[in-house]
């Protein structure tokens, strides 16, 4: 197969936690063969300029062509550029999914679909009107119900804007989704799309994607532990070594607590803004700062002018937040977290396409379930071609399913029932192994 790296720099603990990055540091990357020199470009990247890092001398081919359209390519014309040292491996499965790319591009599969996204987008805000409707009318439950359903369901529509699947054109995207993820939701999009993309580029390795950094709470392979802490018997006293053999236990009680989490993380990262690093993002917090605050504003708005006590409004802030935060959780874990993970250390690591596929785990579809996921039952097509409207994934993921058959390729894809127990197998077995090395080296 295919590697997605030449770097022959070993990953040790100390190397991953002190790895150069940033402005000045040499970032190179290879798309068609080409290698681009984006050291002094990458700080003005909107997508951030660490997944460009997490490229470097890579082949980048696959995953540029995931999250830009082709046109972005004259763009590239700009940066410097050389002729590789060595070229990437491409196999004939790489091939092939290039060739499949093209062919679901011909037949409109990325092709805006305006007419159902007015139509999403009226239905997802009518649980917001709803819920507002409800607390003046006295009706504080349902108005939290709806509310909770709201802040789910708007979660989803404020990914595929920030994917850029609804309008070609950005600003529109982008406008869209700060107004209805940081005024709407209290999710920051800067601090969403820092580590979104990350997550796409480099799903499930151990380090790079964020999404699978949870410690102390959570922790999802063995391998994450001596990368983390190097010497357990330094770290007998650290929060996860106490808790984490007990996570297959507490992770339902937490999915509550997931939409909390992100807005406090949101919080953090939004006021930080005013002295980051890249000249992008610290223009951003003029405005992006200021609208996040604006969600809480016209929360506590809504409950000092309807609720009839502290305590009801505080219930209803817990309810509503809870709904939202375990009925995305319960989507967004088990779509990836039981899959196969890599640890960064590995060079052998596979190209773009493989790695998605045998990170990814889809939903099985249904009228209910393309619903309450959002669309992100399709995780496997979602990965694969980032910018594809929500109602075409359906039909391609017929089509997708069949070449992942004749490519020899796993596509994986189970019911809900059996995506959430897979998730609890794998942070007991993990969590017990956990207890087990601790226990052996402490």
């Amino acid at each position: 197969m295919a590697t997605v790296s030449t770097d022959s720099t070993p990953l040790t603990p100390e190397y991953l936690q002190n790895r150069p990055s940033g402005a000045g540091v040499k970032t190179t990357f290879i798309i068609d063969n080409v290698e681009y020199d984006a050291t002094e470009w990458k700080m003005k990247h909107p997508g951030g300029y660490e997944i460009l890092e997490k490229y470097h001398e890579k082949d980048a081919t696959d995953v540029f062509y995931a999250f830009h359209r082709g046109e972005t390519a004259k763009m590239l014309k700009s940066l410097p550029q050389a002729t590789p040292k060595q070229l990437p491996v491409v196999d004939e499965r790489l091939k092939s999914f290039r060739e499949l790319r093209e062919r679901l591009e011909k037949e409109g599969f990325m092709e805006r679909s305006y007419g159902w996204y007015v139509y999403k987008s009226l239905s997802v805000y009518a649980f917001w009107l709803g819920g507002i409707v409800l607390a003046f009318t006295g009706n504080w439950l349902l108005s939290a119900i709806s509310m909770g359903i709201f802040w789910q369901q708007s979660g989803w529509l404020a990914h595929e804007y920030a994917h850029h699947c609804v309008f070609w054109n950005r600003k529109f995207n982008n406008f869209v989704t700060y107004m209805t993820s940081n005024v709407l939701q209290g999710f920051s999009v800067n601090w969403w799309k820092d580590r979104h993309n990350s997550h796409h580029a480099i799903t499930n390795v151990l380090e790079d994607d964020p999404d699978v950094q949870n410690l102390p709470l959570f922790v999802w392979d063995i391998k994450d532990i001596p990368l983390v802490h190097p010497n357990p018997k330094r770290s007998k006293l650290n929060l996860a070594m106490n808790i984490v053999p007990y996570q297959g236990y507490y992770w339902i009680p937490f999915t509550p607590l997931l939409r909390i989490v992100w807005m406090l993380q949101s919080f953090l990262y939004a006021k930080g803004l005013k002295t980051h690093q890249s000249p992008v993002l610290r223009k951003t917090y003029a405005f992006e700062y200021p609208l996040l605050l604006s969600h809480h504003v016209w929360v506590a708005l809504l409950l000092y002018f309807t609720m009839p006590s502290f305590y009801v409004a505080a219930t209803w802030w817990l309810l509503a937040n809870g709904i939202g935060g375990a009925a995305i959780a319960f989507i967004v874990f088990t779509s990836h977290y039981a899959c196969e993970l890599y640890d960064p250390n590995d060079r052998c690591q596979l190209n773009f396409v493989d790695l998605q596929l045998y990170t990814t785990r889809n939903i099985q579809p249904g009228f209910f379930m393309d619903w309450f996921a959002g669309g992100l039952n399709y995780q496997i097509e979602h990965h694969l071609f980032p910018q594809m409207p929500r109602n075409k994934l359906n039909a391609a993921s017929k089509i997708i399913r069949a070449w992942c058959a004749e490519n020899n390729i796993p596509y994986q894809c189970e019911t809900f029932p059996t995506c959430i127990r897979l998730l609890l197998n794998r942070l007991h077995e993990v969590g017990l192994a956990w207890k087990k090395q601790v226990l052996n080296q402490c």
